[in-house]
């Protein structure tokens, strides 16, 4: 296998781990959105305690299968941003919408909460 397959799958596994200890997954269209806006709403969701990534929307269709989550593929088109809340299910929500009425750029595609069992095996 070459190494840019290995890395890319390193990646699809590295994703798909982030998404199973997620409590919330919200997808979000930044088109719009310049350098400087992208930079403070990193910073927002980084005080909140939340992660904000880009990745390849092959990748994390393939993250998502792995993880068990189906029926995103008409989201995962374009450009697509990805915020992870480990806590706080609706962390994300609330600190893209506070984001988006100053810009009015920001738009929330998608929304995947994932249920954490409360039981231990």
């Amino acid at each position: 296998m070459s190494k840019a397959i290995e890395r890319k799958q390193e990646l699809v596994n590295q994703i798909a781990e982030e998404i199973k200890a997620s409590s919330s997954v919200l997808i979000a269209d930044y088109r719009g959105l310049n350098v400087a806006e992208v930079t403070e709403l990193r910073n927002n969701m980084r005080n909140e305690g939340l992660t904000f990534k880009v990745y390849k929307n092959s990748l994390v269709r393939r993250a998502m299968e792995q993880a068990g989550i189906e029926g995103l593929d008409e989201v995962l088109t374009g450009p697509n941003a990805f915020a992870f809340s480990a806590d706080d299910a609706v962390a994300p929500a609330r600190v893209l919408n506070d984001f988006a009425k100053t810009t009015r750029k920001l738009r929330t595609k998608s929304w995947c909460y994932r249920r954490k069992s409360s039981r231990s095996s």
